[in-house]
């Protein structure tokens, strides 16, 4: 072959000539931008081109220069809540419009199966109050919902297919329950457009939504056992990290809201170090500084056996984490649980207490009750076990039956069913008749329970233990 036209050849391979402009589909018709911030736009074009951005909010132009590997990325500053708006973006050869862009409030929605249940559900496991809010969804034209397509990968991708959803009865039973009653309740309250990004895969353990960098720096994990060709791919360490969350961690949020863990079942003590580094992660990848990050804990289901505490000590764990990861907040779902269901029915109740969370710490509305009893103290005093709470609420909710769940041991760490007696607002002595000198007091400690002791508002508290350092 002549040496001249060789030469053409490869040059036109690595410059194509009509190279188009490419944007992940992420940056579509019909997408929210975070208001008053500075969010980033980038994708792909011709290198050593300039692409060129002009949003109709803004009253100049930005323009940035794409780079020999044929990125580009800049960041638009974006005003104060509206729309809709479009975006124009382009190169020397071709202009993109986006169409219908509001600005308003933006949140990542991540996790494992009860993140992704849909609103119209599973297959014989419903949404409660689900067709209710569907048919109501066609009024909030303002809450815009994308959701990637579950995607696996050994390297961090450029793009994840998915596309912006209006909210209608149309698009809603498809959208997760958690992320669409969580949007709504926002909208509702602070009367902003409201876009949700849902990147989820039911089954999916932390392990899989962490990098290759990250990972290595647990003596645990050995990169060489990683299979990509897995019959459980959403358990693949690191494919979930490529595949789903690189590439929309360009995208300006406000916050991320997560449920997972039931995955990380009997790796309680591993899921402590893991999850507060997914989370710094993720946030450092996300470029908005320490975002909010607020998760459900895990709920309450038989798994390996009704009586035994293998979940509750992964809701230990997610307990502890608040006090890890900064800038972080949880809802308690010990009320919400079914024994013979791992996907809890009320998922408008979580995502309301998650969004109350939300109003509470992010959005200025500090005096909203968002949590509920906290342990403090235990103290012995003779037969009785005396504990102390804080309340955001008006102190504890009466319960006709008593409160239920305590469990009290002597040194023999044998737990008995514990009766119970409000002393006040914040304080409950425990004991039970077996137990004539109590040492340790366990709450719903159990896989499956159900919890009672809630404050004036309903908000519950979480199951916990005072024998953790006996075992």
């Amino acid at each position: 072959m002549n040496k001249v036209i060789l030469f053409i050849m490869m040059v036109l391979l690595v410059y194509p000539v009509n190279a188009k402009l490419i944007l992940p589909k992420v940056l579509s018709d019909a997408m929210v931008l975070q208001q008053n911030s500075k969010v980033k736009l980038w994708g792909k074009a011709n290198p050593n081109t300039t692409v060129e951005i002009n949003a109709e909010w803004n009253d100049s132009k930005v323009s940035v220069k794409v780079l020999k590997d044929s990125t580009w990325a800049i960041s638009v500053n974006t005003s104060k809540a509206g729309g809709p708006y479009k975006i124009f973006i382009q190169n020397e050869k071709e202009t993109i419009i986006l169409n219908d862009i509001l600005l308003g409030e933006v949140w990542l929605c991540s996790g494992q199966s009860n993140m992704t249940m849909p609103m119209k559900g599973y297959n014989s496991q419903p949404i409660n109050n689900a067709l209710e809010a569907i048919v109501e969804s066609e009024k909030y034209s303002q809450i815009r919902m994308f959701t990637a397509e579950r995607t696996i990968s050994s390297k961090k991708e450029f793009d994840v297919n998915g596309s912006w959803k209006t909210a209608s009865m149309a698009n809603t039973p498809d959208f997760s329950a958690i992320g669409y009653f969580y949007a709504l309740e926002l909208h509702k309250t602070l009367k902003v457009p409201i876009g949700i990004i849902s990147i989820s895969w039911g089954g999916s353990n932390v392990q899989a939504w962490m990098s290759l960098e990250n990972l290595s720096m647990f003596p645990e994990f050995d990169a060489s056992k990683i299979d990509m060709n897995s019959k459980t791919p959403m358990r693949i360490p690191t494919a979930l990290f490529n595949g789903m969350f690189n590439p929309v961690s360009k995208f300006g949020v406000k916050g991320v809201i997560w449920y997972q863990g039931e995955s990380n079942l009997r790796e309680e003590a591993l899921y402590k170090k893991m999850f507060p580094a997914m989370v710094k992660e993720w946030r450092d990848k996300i470029e908005m500084g320490t975002i909010p990050f607020y998760y459900a804990q895990i709920a309450p289901y038989k798994y390996d056996g009704s009586n035994l505490i293998t979940s509750a000590l992964i809701r230990e764990v997610q307990l502890e984490c608040l006090d890890i990861i900064p800038n972080s907040g949880m809802a308690v779902t010990l009320d919400v649980g079914d024994e013979n269901m791992i996907h809890p029915a009320e998922k408008a109740i979580i995502s309301k207490r998650l969004s109350y969370i939300a109003l509470a710490k992010t959005y200025g509305y500090k005096y909203l009750p968002h949590k509920g009893p906290v342990f403090k103290t235990a103290k012995v005093n003779q037969e009785k076990i005396h504990l102390t709470f804080e309340t955001t609420g008006n102190g504890f909710m009466p319960s006709v039956n008593g409160i239920k769940g305590f469990e009290v041991a002597g040194e023999d760490n044998v737990f008995y069913p514990a009766q119970t007696k409000l002393k006040s607002g914040t304080e409950i002595e425990v004991w039970a008749k077996e137990v004539s000198h109590p040492v340790s007091v366990r709450y719903c400690f159990k896989n499956y329970t159900i919890g009672t002791l809630k404050d004036v508002y309903g908000l519950p508290a979480s199951s916990f233990r005072t024998d953790k350092n006996k075992e």
